[in-house]
């Protein structure tokens, strides 16, 4: 009987357990509180780059039940935020006489995305993204879209078979008229100018994100310590019970203080950073753009662009 009950308790706590695990990331151990607020500042960065998927992933780093309590409600909230904001677009791909084709790799942006369309939903950043899809039998397919933030289950047909006049059509489909979907295996240019100044304002906006928090951190800092000066005023003796309130607000107060602090100062240097990266960025190729990016986690510089 005592096997028996204990075995039925544990198998109701791996249960309970089980949706935590599948929402959350694999994790070598539960995240430190070094790691909740590094994953905090990444998901501020990513989210002002519209790299919504990236920074989910690093909301549910710091929404673990290891993390500070601000932090951890704070990373919950974003996720939602997020979720909502994060555009699906559906891909229907078709032969030239309409069959479905299943079996089609896709990237986008020269990355992998998914290997195989399945009809499902793909959850995707908004911004322009060239995508390229495979299959076997026909020369690949590139598309080019503008996803707009908020979008849902947007749906494009992607038709193998059809190749512009003057090339020759793949031997298992027919020949069809010229569609705005390229079929070859060349990628457009682009301006690195145009890249240094997206990632300058990038880091811009996520500095002034930081420094907002950073301002929020400070206000709430200074209610707890005044909430403690109402309990017991200086000067006056206080009971035990006052003493353990006051210890507690003050241990609030400093770690709201601490973000605070934390805030200001990457917020600052990626605002500065930002902006040095986007009136130093050329009109010309051959450029490579640099910005620094700065948490308590990570320190280091963003570097993109192209030498061509």
């Amino acid at each position: 009987m005592f096997r028996s009950t204990n075995l039925s308790k544990l198998a109701v706590a791996v249960l309970g357990l089980a949706p935590a695990l599948v929402e959350r990331p694999a994790l070598a151990a539960d995240p430190t509180t070094a790691d909740c607020l590094s994953a905090n500042e990444h998901a501020i960065s990513l989210r002002a780059q519209h790299k919504l998927r990236d920074a989910r992933s690093q909301l549910l780093v710091c929404a673990a039940a290891t993390c500070p309590a601000d932090v951890r409600n704070e990373c919950t909230r974003r996720v939602e935020d997020v979720n909502k904001s994060m555009p699906t677009l559906v891909f229907e791909a078709k032969d030239a006489a309409g069959n479905d084709l299943s079996g089609v790799r896709v990237t986008m942006d020269e990355q992998p995305l998914v290997e195989r369309l399945e009809g499902t939903a793909l959850s995707i950043d908004p911004g322009e993204h060239q995508f390229a899809f495979e299959t076997q039998g026909y020369p690949k397919v590139w598309k080019q879209l503008v996803i707009r933030e908020g979008e849902k289950e947007r749906r494009e047909r992607v038709v193998f078979g059809e190749t512009p006049a003057g090339l020759e059509a793949p031997t298992t489909g027919g020949v069809g008229a010229s569609s705005p979907q390229r079929n070859d295996t060349s990628s457009p240019t682009r301006n690195p100018g145009a890249i240094q100044r997206t990632v300058g304002w990038s880091a811009t906006g996520a500095g002034a994100v930081g420094i907002v928090l950073g301002v929020v951190f400070t206000v709430q800092k200074n209610s707890k310590n005044d909430e403690a000066d109402r309990i017991c005023p200086s000067g006056m003796g206080c009971n035990d019970g006052d003493n353990a309130k006051i210890g507690s607000l003050t241990d609030q107060a400093n770690t709201k203080g601490t973000l605070a602090a934390i805030s200001f100062v990457t917020g600052g240097l990626l605002v500065a950073g930002g902006l040095v990266a986007v009136f130093t960025a050329p009109d010309k190729s051959k450029t490579i753009a640099i910005a620094p990016a700065l948490s308590p986690g990570f320190h280091g510089l963003i570097v993109a662009g192209e030498i061509w």
